[in-house]
């Protein structure tokens, strides 16, 4: 293969404004982190103790002793691994617990789990819909979901910004093939929640299914921790497809679509990204149902987490913050 001039000069325009910011002691991307001390603070490589506010901790479960008994227990068991992809030689005992616990968590038939949550949303979303259907996406969508998208080759109409009169009207368009509506339920820059209740209702009433992204909802919002059926009082069936990550308020690896018995049976056979690769750790399924199971045990965290929204909150409002 050749490169032209163009795409080397143009690869060297990209980096040297990253080498500047090294050369400044700006550069703050992908910094070796050589200890957690507490969920809090952390030991950084040349720079020493530091406090956290960038991390996924939002239930202080990572470092947790529950959670690491765990681990070690598995690996005890299954060792550090398994032997292959999920549909062949590489599914655990552990991964089977790990999928009933999330669907007993989130009020669901079924669920499957992926190696990660970008995963879980671009294979399932490229698996469920095709050229002759028609996606409906929040513009403020996570890029991951955005890449689901576009790889399933589906119609893609994106309205505005939790605005469910401009998602009523393009759903009014649209009578062929399948229809899915695709949302996060807190949107990872803004921190705003979707408007669940009108949107359930929409998705029944022009028989759209409806897939919720709650990778920063799960065991944040709701009494207990639940996600946003539960922060709305609104029954579990509420979402045709509930996605998440187990790797922000769950501290581990991977991600996972909870939903219908059919749903998740389908994804096993046709998802790419379950099919074609290797098996999540079963240490790292362990961690996810120990978290679980603290979520469920002590719910002053989810409390105490809330709390702290609030207070952080007020302050920034008393210093003129935007939020």
């Amino acid at each position: 293969m050749v490169v032209s001039n163009d795409e080397v000069n143009f690869e060297l325009n990209m980096l040297w404004p990253l080498k500047e910011a090294s050369d400044a002691g700006c550069y703050f991307y992908n910094v070796p982190i050589e200890r957690h001390i507490s969920t809090t603070e952390v030991e950084v490589r040349e720079k020493g103790r530091m406090l956290m506010f960038g991390g996924y901790s939002y239930l202080s479960l990572h470092n947790h002793p529950y959670i690491k008994e765990a681990i070690k227990k598995a690996v005890d068991i299954c060792g550090s691994g398994v032997q292959g992809a999920r549909l062949l030689a590489g599914t655990a005992d552990m991964h089977k617990i790990l999928e009933k616990k999330i669907s007993a968590f989130k009020g669901t038939d079924d669920t499957i789990t992926y190696s990660s949550g970008y995963i879980a949303n671009v294979s399932s979303i490229s698996s469920l819909v095709g050229r002759n259907d028609t996606i409906f996406s929040d513009k403020l969508n996570h890029a991951s979901i955005i890449d689901g998208c576009m790889l399933s080759k589906a119609r893609l109409r994106k309205f505005r910004h939790n605005d469910m009169e401009h998602l009523e009207k393009l759903l009014k368009q649209e009578n062929k093939g399948r229809l899915l509506v695709i949302v996060d339920a807190v949107f990872s820059m803004d921190g705003d929640i979707i408007d669940l209740p009108k949107l359930s209702w929409l998705c029944k009433r022009y028989r759209a299914l409806l897939m919720v992204d709650e990778c920063h909802s799960l065991g944040v919002i709701g009494k207990t921790g639940k996600g946003i059926e539960e922060h709305f009082n609104l029954p579990t069936d509420s979402i045709d497809i509930k996605m998440g990550t187990l790797g922000k308020s769950i501290p581990s690896q991977g991600g996972y679509i909870a939903s219908s018995d059919k749903i998740c049976t389908y994804l096993r056979h046709q998802s790419r990204g379950f099919i074609y690769t290797g098996a999540n750790a079963p240490t790292n399924d362990a961690a996810s149902i120990a978290a679980l199971e603290i979520i469920e045990n002590e719910p002053e965290r989810v409390e105490k987490l809330h709390h702290n929204i609030s207070y952080a909150k007020s302050k920034l409002l008393e210093v003129a913050f935007q939020c």
